[in-house]
């Protein structure tokens, strides 16, 4: 069996952009609510909270892409990009072969951080980026020509509450993600993605034709459906029903929270109002009316994120808040997963750069131990 469906909704129009995190920190701390596991049914999924399995040490790992990977992207029209982002120095992107001869062995895994994160480790917080993940698959057997990532923002956290799903974005990504695949001419690859990275990351790889506000014509052009192109798909901490710190004013306030491209849970719940985060809800209900953008993502059954999707977060998620759940379902879960893991004593970073070894063994046996 796999995650049901009916929570998420079964609007087809297309409308997008948004996830502002870390603005709403100061209102997150929540004591962890557990989850009713009872509601819901799942294909090989584990309920039980776990400690981090012990991680080798995480040696610093600096990038940027190799020359080889440059020069690839310079001569097949994608160098206007700067995957690299030389702006953003040695930290902003990893990935690419050493030589010609480099050869690829093991499906490229392609990782997407989310807000004010960036592709790797750098001062500061929220950003720590992929360096214990990427360290990790480098320790056991993976090589640059298998491990790629870039930022695509601008890693400052006081432009978080404006960063939203746009067409710029999405373009990016998705580009990114189409130059891995024929540089490396693999035939399928993984994704790990955290935060706003998680919704991102679907909606690349869903792939169509959105309404922008960003655009040129009013519309975001992405490309064919990858999700037969990727083996797994990984989504860690992601907000796919919204976040209960966008319910209320907040949608007009911020942009990161705007109830056509953003992170708006819906403000009411049946005949619940304003009770995003109470677990149990006070009255019975089925599901709210939310964000445009997550409507949308939540209610296409058939273009999946990959053979396999996986779901993971933590009850005591620092940003999420309120135990992860949206008038009482779990928003990191994505539709469809095949696999969910929740984790007890971890905040929102630690979800991704505590948990190597689990996306490690999910890409590679599907399954975290």
């Amino acid at each position: 069996m796999t995650v049901p469906f009916g929570f998420y909704g079964n609007s087809l129009t297309s409308r997008y952009s948004c996830f502002g995190l870390l603005l709403f920190i100061f209102i997150a701390q929540t004591t962890a609510l557990p989850l009713n596991d009872t509601n819901f049914e799942f294909e090989s999924s584990s309920t039980e909270s776990t400690s981090t399995p012990s991680l080798l040490e995480n040696d610093e790992v600096k990038g940027p892409l190799t020359d080889h990977f440059v020069r690839w992207l310079e001569n097949h029209g994608f160098d206007s990009l700067k995957f690299n982002r030389p702006d953003l120095g040695p930290y902003a992107s990893f990935g690419g072969k050493i030589d010609d001869d480099d050869r690829v062995i093991n499906s490229p895994v392609i990782f997407i951080h989310g807000n004010s994160d960036g592709a790797l480790a750098i001062d500061g917080p929220y950003s720590s980026g992929y360096s214990s993940s990427i360290s990790y698959f480098l320790k056991n057997g993976y090589k640059s020509s298998e491990l790629y990532v870039t930022t695509w923002g601008d890693r400052n956290s006081t432009n978080a509450h404006l960063r939203i799903h746009s067409c710029r974005f999405l373009s990016y990504l998705r580009m990114f993600v189409d130059a891995v695949l024929e540089y490396t001419k693999a035939d399928k690859i993984n994704i790990i993605s955290h935060s706003m990275g998680v919704t991102l990351a679907r909606r690349i790889v869903k792939g169509g034709l959105l309404l922008s506000s960003d655009s040129y014509m009013g519309y975001c052009v992405l490309g064919q459906p990858l999700g037969n192109r990727v083996n797994v798909f990984i989504g860690l901490a992601g907000a796919n029903t919204g976040m209960c710190n966008c319910a209320g004013a907040d949608d007009i306030l911020f942009p990161t929270c705007n109830k056509e491209t953003g992170f708006w849970p819906g403000d009411y719940c049946g005949q619940n109002h304003l009770t995003c985060g109470d677990d149990p809800q006070p009255y019975p209900c089925t599901r709210p009316q939310y964000s445009q953008f997550l409507e949308d993502l939540n209610s296409d059954p058939y273009h999946l994120e990959g053979n396999f999707i996986a779901s993971l977060w933590s009850h005591d998620d620092d940003i999420l808040g309120h135990g992860c759940n949206v008038y009482g379902y779990p928003t990191p879960l994505i539709p469809n997963s095949n696999y969910y893991h929740i984790l007890s004593g971890y905040n929102h970073m630690d979800t991704k750069d505590k948990t190597a070894a689990y996306q490690f063994n999910l890409i590679n046996y599907r399954k975290i131990t």
